[in-house]
């Protein structure tokens, strides 16, 4: 999943990069390994489990993000152990229609993640 996220990040800025390593579920503002991996944070078959929003997102699947939210709409606003949501996700790797679908299921947008920053503030970033 590391290689995922380091491939996912070549060439889409270093915010992107660190939205893919922090999908990853270890990487920092700066999109760098700090070693959380070698402590079995968030990394894993359990990781995407207990983020499927987050899941979604990072692997493009606009369907399958429709129909989780349809089935169970707490999981809108779940942050991963970085405080993202998935729309904070969305923004920083610019998926746009995903974007879209989680505002119009209220998706909440002044919400921070650790580092302080809000999906709102992504996006103007």
């Amino acid at each position: 999943m590391a290689a995922m996220a380091k491939e996912a990040g070549n060439g889409q800025g270093p915010a992107a990069g660190a939205a893919a390593a922090a999908a990853a579920g270890h990487a920092n503002e700066n999109g760098n390994d700090n070693g959380d991996a070698a402590a079995g944070v968030g990394v894993g078959v359990g990781a995407a489990a207990s983020y499927p929003l987050h899941e979604c997102v990072f692997n493009g699947d606009v369907a399958k993000l429709s129909g989780l939210i349809r089935s169970d709409k707490s999981l809108v606003g779940s942050q991963d152990p970085h405080g993202n949501t998935a729309l904070h996700l969305s923004v920083m790797l610019g998926r746009r229609e995903m974007v879209h679908l989680l505002l119009a299921h209220g998706a909440p947008v002044k919400v921070k993640n650790k580092l302080g920053w809000s999906p709102l503030s992504e996006a103007i970033r």
